[in-house]
């Protein structure tokens, strides 16, 4: 099937963020359900544990869309807490590791210059320390913004050292005196094939972590969603693969394989934008130029016409179904009749345009109608062949009548005969016009219909004359 991918740039005007995390202030798209319902819960329980299949994108539901929910509902958000980062130098020993991970994590909230180094934070517990940090209004002020602890990654904890059980256990037992307070809420985001080995610690922490929240992987609306939106909020459309491929192919490349320029205005017709042709002209596919004061475009370099070609032979084999790639074909060779389409193909043909009426290019349409215009000249001839056959018939039958009557003036008087000796006159007629009638009335369905009915026919009118010649024989 057609891909569905949106052409973007691989400079740094790309419109995606690549293979790491959303973070926040970035927008994440086709998450929007999951967003709001993470939120409902957490604000509800005050302790979730979210966990999901690795790369189904915790991390950015959290930074992007989590984080700033909880900061529209009130919510003041520490920094993300990991817990498996290696304190720098020998300042913890294995049973405080956990623990200075978390409060380095929670000591950026301060500015680079003011942060604590590891030393002198080797002797807080958690608890004191956001205490410390995050301290509680004074009784003449506002009332307290509730505190937002997040654990990314939390299955750190029970992966990077499997025979530390005892500084495992002292750090969860940390964390669960901290979420006494009621003014803090945590999040505990981590794989889910970690979930069951966090079984023995869930007794140290808040209603032992029963409210959870799992996060499949993207489905495939969404997955669509979070590759179209992007390149519309930065202007591209959307641009199907396919018609920049076409585009490049058709306008670009000649069919003996040159590079050509073309006039700025003339890639409508593929349906690519201007936002589309700067993503392509970043990406150093082609280039623009300014010439008798028009804009013209053309491939970057001659050395990339081969390749291009290619790529694009590879992709339609791989992509498309028979319809836009015979189309595409047509076009290329230089719309031959040879490769119109005809009977079952073209109807298939009807039907993919019937279902897919925003994707057909020009090309497509023209070998549409080509295909129809050559399958009506087709279907005319037919007729023709048709109504001669009739024709050759009728005049046989006509000759066949005055033969019979030339030959009835020199029979004898058969009227005497016993009955069993010949047929009767009236049934050869009866017969003989029953194969003309039925020549007439047979349907005009096709060349195949018409030479079985045909042949059928020429049958029953070999029965007539011999049946005749019989009769005139006795």
């Amino acid at each position: 099937m057609e891909s569905a991918r949106v052409i973007a740039a691989t400079s740094a005007d790309n419109v995606y963020v690549g293979p790491r995390p959303f973070e926040t202030g970035e927008t994440l798209y086709g998450r929007a359900c999951e967003a709001e319902e993470l939120l409902s819960l957490l604000i509800a329980e005050r302790v979730v544990l979210l966990y999901s299949p690795s790369g189904a994108g915790k991390t950015s539901l959290v930074q992007a869309c989590l984080v700033p929910a909880m900061k529209e509902e009130g919510f003041l958000a520490a920094p993300v807490i990991r817990v498996g980062l290696r304190p720098p130098g020998a300042e913890a020993d294995a049973g405080k590791r956990y623990r200075l991970s978390a409060l380095l994590s929670l000591e950026e909230h301060r500015p680079e210059a003011g942060r604590r180094p590891a030393s002198a934070l080797a002797g807080l517990t958690l608890n004191d320390y956001l205490r410390d940090a995050f301290p509680a209004p004074a009784d003449n002020e506002d009332a307290p913004r509730p505190l937002l602890l997040i654990f990314d990654q939390f299955e750190e904890l029970l992966r990077l050292d499997p025979t530390d059980e005892a500084a495992k256990r002292a750090f969860v037992r940390e964390v669960g005196e901290a979420l006494r307070d009621r003014g803090r809420w945590a999040l505990f985001v981590m794989r889910e094939d970690f979930v069951a080995a966090l079984d023995p610690y869930r007794p140290a922490l808040p209603r032992q972590l029963t409210a959870t929240y799992r996060l499949d992987l993207l489905a495939s609306d969404a997955a669509a969603e979070a590759i179209r939106a992007p390149a519309e909020a930065a202007g591209v459309g959307d641009v199907s693969e396919r018609l920049v491929r076409d585009w490049i192919s058709q306008q670009l490349v000649t069919s003996q394989g040159v590079r050509r320029p073309v006039l700025s205005g003339e890639e409508k017709d593929f349906g690519l934008t201007p936002a589309c042709l700067a993503v392509l002209d970043k990406a150093f596919l082609i280039r623009t130029e300014h010439r008798g004061g028009a804009m013209w475009y053309e491939l970057a370099h001659d050395r990339l016409v081969k390749p291009v070609v290619q790529d694009n032979a590879r992709w339609r084999r791989e992509n498309l179904v028979a319809f836009p790639f015979q189309a595409a074909t047509w076009q290329e060779q230089g719309r031959p009749d040879k490769l119109l389409l005809g009977g079952a193909l073209l109807r298939d043909a009807y039907r993919w345009a019937r279902d897919n009426p925003g994707r057909l290019t020009k090309s497509e349409v023209d070998c549409l109608k080509a295909s129809q215009d050559k399958s009506n000249r087709a279907g005319v001839s037919t007729a023709v062949k048709f109504l001669a056959m009739l024709i050759v018939a009728g005049i046989a039958g006509m000759k066949y009548e005055a033969r019979n009557n030339e030959l009835d003036k020199n029979l004898p008087d058969v009227s005497k005969k016993k009955p069993t000796e010949g047929r009767p006159r009236p049934e050869q007629d009866k017969l003989l016009r029953g194969v003309i009638q039925s020549l007439i009335a047979e349907p005009r369905s096709g060349r195949e219909a018409v030479e079985s009915a045909t042949e059928s026919r020429l049958l029953d009118l070999n029965k007539v004359f011999n049946i005749t010649k019989k009769g005139l024989r006795r």
